[in-house]
């Protein structure tokens, strides 16, 4: 993503009180691994985080962000792994994205969250292609999380504007804080 693009982002007046609430020894921390795109509403108190799981280095990232910001907070982590039946259609099948159901993910992630000593739990979701963001979106709410954390690949600005990632179109939909991890 460009330095515009993130400019533009984070120029909305509910970032400043999310940006606030991850500030600190956290937010020192993963700023030396990469921009960081925290967008919407304030975060009162972070109890309950959701972090999405795949098979790729930003949910990886996603995840580490997840174990920092809950063990010193003393916040319980949903690790979710949503999974597709792959459909015919054009473009990566749902395996080529990580969204296989055999893939050891979700375990990996539960492994590392515990080796942090955070209060943690998995759960695996299944939908169809085209059906992850709905999915994503409704474990948020289900869960009540008071905060989703969500891995985000590096993009140019003109990829990102026709076709955005799955952690910006999260951010964009989900009504709840958001973090972006890349």
């Amino acid at each position: 993503m460009s330095y515009r693009a993130c400019r533009a982002l984070t120029a909305r007046p509910a970032v400043m009180p999310v940006l606030r609430a991850v500030a600190g020894r956290f937010a020192r921390s993963i700023a030396s691994r990469g921009p960081i795109v925290a967008v919407e509403a304030a975060v009162s108190s972070l109890d309950r985080i959701l972090v999405a799981v795949a098979d790729d280095a930003p949910s990886r990232a996603a995840v580490g962000a997840a174990a920092e910001l809950a063990a010193g907070r003393g916040a319980e982590v949903l690790a979710v792994h949503v999974w597709c039946r792959d459909l015919p259609c054009c473009g990566p099948s749902a395996a080529d994205c990580g969204l296989r159901e055999d893939d050891d993910s979700l375990e990996r992630a539960l492994d590392r969250l515990r080796e942090a000593g955070v209060r943690c739990r998995g759960e695996r979701w299944r939908t169809v292609d085209g059906r992850v963001l709905q999915t994503l979106l409704a474990a948020a709410s289900d869960y009540d999380a008071s905060l989703v954390i969500v891995g985000s690949r590096r993009q140019g600005w003109l990829p990102a504007l026709l076709r955005p990632g799955l952690g910006l179109r999260v951010a964009r939909r989900c009504a709840r804080p958001v973090l972006l991890v890349s």
